[in-house]
């Protein structure tokens, strides 16, 4: 599903993604502004979970309306797994023949690793990838489900799914929270557990439905679209101190009004994933009509760069990390320019030669 609005919102992840992990070079003397950027990282994981559910979501309601959709379903996964797989596992055995093999490699080729409390990944940004691998499956169960119950209102039960995951989510968060002393439970980076962050997707999912059997309510919310990004904009802006992955007590611009507001571990730890996954389904309404542009250059900066983000978005975060380390009596300007000629150069190789190839031949050879 080829859309330059999803381009541009693809890219945009990407670029607060990258720009939030740059900021390992500045950990020790970073300014309450760099811990601000830091936070602002992992809303970028968020737009990308709103999208990917998005996405996944339009495919699903495709093929729940036409033929033949049992026989679609392993194509469906198939097609998932052919795009997401190979550039990970080739990650993946880098990382085991250069860097370290773990003992429980197994988690890592089986993703299981994703439903572990404790962040031990040897690869950064793993953990999205897990709850990603975990959501095409549900779906592709649901669609295996509601065509063999014969189920006649899909929008309905569509809807009920996604109620059903949130709730099944926020009830997950809710345990951790009443069943951890607080000292420890910050300090758990439960956030990257598949089970409890299974939601966020979910939200871009519920998108698709309105879009797809809503009609009125779907141009609705486009008509009021930049209002909805608006709105969207100021509750990440008051919630930057409230990512439960940072113990952060310092607070910046308007986000100190949030902070005091919303400072309430319930609120943290148990309400907030849903609202920050709600508030990216927001910002997710003002692209997918995009308005239309004639510029080629235009497009086709876009186009690449949501192409290859899936790559960047795999080695960056290391490749950063390892940069910040060493080589220290360098200048941090250097090293940052050394890290992302080194990011887009390697992105470029392994979209070219594997990502391109492998997807143009599952076109081919399992079209959907």
């Amino acid at each position: 599903m080829r859309s330059l609005g999803l381009d541009v919102f693809r890219t945009i992840s990407i670029f607060v993604v990258v720009l939030a992990h740059s900021l390992f070079f500045f950990r020790e003397k970073a300014p309450i502004i760099f811990q601000f950027i830091v936070n602002l990282g992992q809303w970028g994981v968020n737009f990308f979970f709103v999208l990917s559910g998005y996405l996944i979501g339009c495919i699903m309601i495709k093929m729940l309306e036409g033929e033949q959709c049992t026989k679609k379903i392993d194509i469906f996964i198939l097609r998932r797994w052919l795009k997401t797989l190979p550039e990970y596992y080739l990650v993946l055995v880098f990382f085991f023949i250069f860097v370290t093999f773990p003992s429980d490699f197994l988690a890592y080729v089986f993703f299981y690793k994703g439903f572990e409390l404790h962040d031990t990944n040897i690869l950064g940004v793993a953990w999205s990838l897990y709850i990603e691998e975990l959501f095409y499956l549900i779906c592709a169960a649901l669609i295996y489900m509601l065509y063999k119950l014969n189920v006649k209102n899909i929008k309905r039960s569509l809807l009920i799914f996604c109620c059903l995951i949130i709730s099944f989510s926020i009830g997950i968060r809710l345990y951790f929270y009443l069943n951890s002393a607080y000292e420890v439970y910050k300090y758990v980076e439960f956030y990257k557990t598949c089970l409890v962050r299974l939601d966020a997707p979910i939200f871009g999912l519920m998108i698709a439905v309105i879009q797809c059997y809503y009609t009125n309510i779907y141009n609705f919310l486009q008509k009021n679209k930049y209002k909805i990004f608006i709105v969207s904009v100021f509750f990440i802006l008051f919630s930057l101190d409230l990512n439960p992955g940072m113990d952060t007590h310092d607070t910046v611009f308007i986000s100190k009004w949030g902070y005091r507001v919303f400072n309430d571990n319930f609120f943290k730890y148990v309400l907030f994933f849903a609202f920050s996954a709600f508030a990216s389904a927001g910002l997710l309404f003002a692209f997918i009509s995009f308005p239309e542009v004639t510029s080629s250059r235009f497009k086709a900066f876009f186009l690449y760069i949501s192409q290859s983000s899936y790559a960047v978005y795999l080695i960056h975060a290391d490749i950063l990390l390892t940069l910040s380390k060493t080589y220290t009596n360098t200048s941090i300007t250097l090293r940052l320019l050394l890290a992302f000629f080194l990011i887009y150069s390697i992105s470029y190789l392994m979209v070219r030669f594997v990502e391109w190839p492998i997807l143009a031949w599952r076109d081919r050879r399992f079209p959907l």
